[in-house]
């Protein structure tokens, strides 16, 4: 019952994971205990009976439906560096075989330094590259991209529908300016 109260595998052994887990100091237990009666400020009053709940410290995805578990999944959370924020947001819309547009922040710290390197990444990945300033499309080839840097970016990079697309065959947008949204994902591994 511990080892399944506390999301461990359930095999009745005191393995390293249980061990871990039942040594947990007072101190810790009662600033996580802190912690979680912080974040349920943050819930509504009044949850709807149809919702999506996300845990992000269980990475788990639940569909409730008539205020009954309908579906759930697994899911998968920002990098340490760029966590995902807890936040409640609404979902109005499901988008199939969405585009994805590369946010800002993902091409200056992650796609910009591949391109300076080998600006057929573009094509490789099923991209476009749209120049900000005309709107149109531009052979990634032909920038010189050791000229490029966050000041004077003025490119977007968007990926084409497919297997290949980084946020898979659904993408559910919410509604916030940050380019915060649910998605499926081309690496299921």
């Amino acid at each position: 019952a511990f080892q399944y109260d506390q999301k461990l595998d359930v095999d009745g052994s005191v393995g390293p994971n249980t061990w871990g887990a039942l040594n947990r100091s007072i101190g810790d237990i009662l600033m996580q205990a802190s912690v979680n009666l912080d974040r349920t400020r943050w819930l509504p009053n009044t949850l709807e009976p149809q919702r999506i709940a996300v845990n992000l410290a269980e990475q788990s995805f639940v569909y409730y439906e008539n205020n009954i578990e309908s579906l759930s999944f697994k899911t998968i959370n920002g990098r340490v560096d760029r966590q995902t924020p807890n936040k409640i947001d609404s979902a109005k819309t499901v988008v199939l075989n969405p585009t994805w547009t590369v946010p800002y922040t993902i091409f200056v710290k992650d796609k910009l330094p591949i391109l300076k390197q080998d600006p057929s990444y573009v094509t490789r990945l099923h991209m476009d590259l749209i120049d900000d300033l005309t709107g149109q499309k531009v052979d990634p080839t032909t920038v010189d991209w050791s000229l490029i840097d966050s000041t004077n970016l003025h490119y977007t990079l968007i990926q084409r529908p497919g297997p290949w697309n980084a946020l898979g065959f659904i993408k559910f947008p919410l509604g916030n300016p940050y380019a915060i949204y649910l998605h499926d994902t081309d690496s299921r591994a």
